[in-house]
């Protein structure tokens, strides 16, 4: 049961303590907080806010009843006042029910009865004063909540491009200046976007804290669980922005919510709301390098340049290193990889993007696919730089747990090397061609391809001429010349003299022995 508070105010202190002991205060609804001696201590109660009802005398010292209650209801209009006079008050009476007291009891005639029936009409008062003060905030919340659904959705749409209207005649302080803010949750994964659920709500939370906060200003919740503000920025004055927001933070994380928040610079011109909005997304994904919680601006450079060609040299690199074996040399290029990362500010969405293929080709050299792609699904649940170079490493000295990681790489670089000459070694081929195709350096298969075959390259596609031209000298009509341009030799004296070497006799001579024994 709703108890209301009631204060008495009397310089007599009989006169309290008969109004404390014949009336059954709690029984009836009230609570009686405190009893002075006059106006002067009372107003330590009334400053306090801490009473609903006010019974006073109006004839006392320091500060009379009259003084007081227009103190009373100056600092707490919703309190009711019930003044307590003699005959000869009466005045003093009109002049209280002028200044806004409720009601009035002479002390003569004063019982517990007539003194329910005021206090139950005052506490009926106050009930319907509750009622209609909540319905009227109530009515200003909906007009407000409207109103700025009104504004985000114009805002919505100069991002999206869909109006041409201007909206500054809807929100004139952005020609004056305005910053976009992108506030992104941490700690949320792409699993939890897709799935939705409880992270909108405290990005919901989040937009009604704002408000709560900032009267000038527009927060719009996006799917991604984004908080996008626009805020005012008189002259510039980004100072004034950092120590709205880092207010904001603190009531974010006071109410249990970490946001990491991107500031674009002081813009003029509401057409540039949506490279505003960007401008401030790729400041807040800085929270990759220096961790979530921060308020960051593009003052120190995002760098968004994709620099494809560094980065497969050093992933040629890093494969070669694996491939030859050479672990300390393969461990320091993939740490100049990390470095470039910190170095250049790469994009997180870059990062992760090699992060990934590094990943592929560590589970490519073991042959284990499976493992790669829950490495990079892990992979894609890690916010910060620290987290996935951290997966990198362990998923590195995996690798290198597997004895027949070397020779199963060799085997492999080898094979695809065989199968891509076996292909074209009638065509025009080098050495470099093949490194190129099996992704490995010209010196380095030449060196691999000894050690696995046993024979080097250029022999090798030698013998697979030679082997093509014994066929066809047997199986068509062909001249020898013709043999040697489809077998792969440019030149028809070099093309007999080498087959003359190898097999022992001239290709017309071998052609015609094939002849006459069939």
């Amino acid at each position: 049961m709703t108890m209301y508070r009631v204060l008495i105010v009397d310089d007599e202190s009989i006169a309290r303590v008969g109004l404390r002991t014949t009336f059954d205060w709690k029984g009836n609804g009230f609570e009686l907080v405190g009893e002075a001696s006059n106006g002067r201590k009372a107003m330590s109660w009334i400053e306090a806010g801490a009473i609903d009802i006010l019974i006073t005398d109006i004839a006392m010292p320091v500060m009379d009843g009259l003084e007081l209650t227009r103190e009373t209801l100056r600092l707490c209009p919703w309190v009711k006042v019930l003044l307590l006079s003699c005959h000869s008050d009466f005045e003093y009476v009109r002049e209280g029910i002028r200044l806004g007291a409720s009601d009035y009891l002479l002390k003569p005639t004063l019982d517990s009865h007539n003194l329910k029936d005021v206090l139950h009409r005052m506490k009926l008062q106050v009930i319907k004063e509750k009622e209609n003060l909540e319905l009227y905030s109530r009515a200003i919340e909906e007009k407000l909540r409207k109103s700025r659904n009104e504004l985000e959705n114009m805002v919505c749409n100069m991002f999206k491009e869909e109006t041409q209207s201007s909206i500054t005649m809807h929100i004139p302080w952005l020609c004056e200046g305005y910053s976009a803010v992108v506030c992104i949750p941490d700690h949320i994964t792409e699993t939890d976007i897709k799935r939705e659920g409880g992270f909108l709500q405290q990005t919901l939370h989040a937009q009604e804290l704002f408000y709560d906060l900032i009267d000038q200003g527009i927060a719009m919740m996006r799917s991604s669980g984004e908080l996008i503000l626009l805020l005012q920025s008189q002259h510039g004055n980004e100072d004034l922005i950092t120590r709205y927001l880092e207010r904001f933070s603190q009531i974010l994380k006071g109410n249990g919510y970490s946001f990491t928040m991107g500031v674009s610079s002081t813009r003029y011109d509401e057409k540039q709301l949506k490279l505003a909005s960007e401008e401030a997304r790729n400041a807040a994904w800085l929270r990759f390098y220096h961790g979530p919680g921060g308020i960051h601006t593009l003052s120190t450079y995002l760098n968004k340049v994709d620099n494809k060609d560094v980065f497969a040299k050093a992933k040629h690199n890093l494969k070669e290193y694996i491939c030859a074996g050479i672990k300390e040399k393969a461990r320091q290029c993939l740490e100049d990889i990390f470095n470039t990362w910190i170095y250049e500010l790469k994009h997180p969405s870059q990062v992760m993007q090699e992060a990934q293929e590094i990943v592929s080709l560590f589970y490519l050299c073991n042959e284990d696919t499976v493992c790669a792609v829950k490495q990079i699904e892990a992979l894609r649940s890690k916010q910060g730089k620290e987290e996935v170079i951290e997966i990198l490493r362990h998923n590195y000295e995996i690798l290198w747990q597997t004895n027949q990681l070397v020779t199963t790489l060799h085997q492999r670089t080898v094979n695809e090397a065989i199968s891509y000459i076996d292909e074209h070694f009638t065509d025009v081929i080098s050495l470099h061609d093949v490194a190129d195709h099996v992704n490995v350096s010209k010196n380095y298969l030449s060196e691999l391809f000894k050690r696995e075959t046993g024979v080097n390259f250029i022999d090798y596609i030698i013998q697979q001429r030679v082997a093509r031209a014994k066929v066809l000298l047997q199986t068509s009509r062909l001249k020898v010349y013709e043999v040697a341009e489809a077998s792969g030799f440019n030149d028809v004296k070099y093309f007999s003299k080498l087959f003359k070497k190898l097999v022992g006799m001239s290709p017309a001579q071998y052609q015609s022995d094939r002849k006459t024994s069939s």
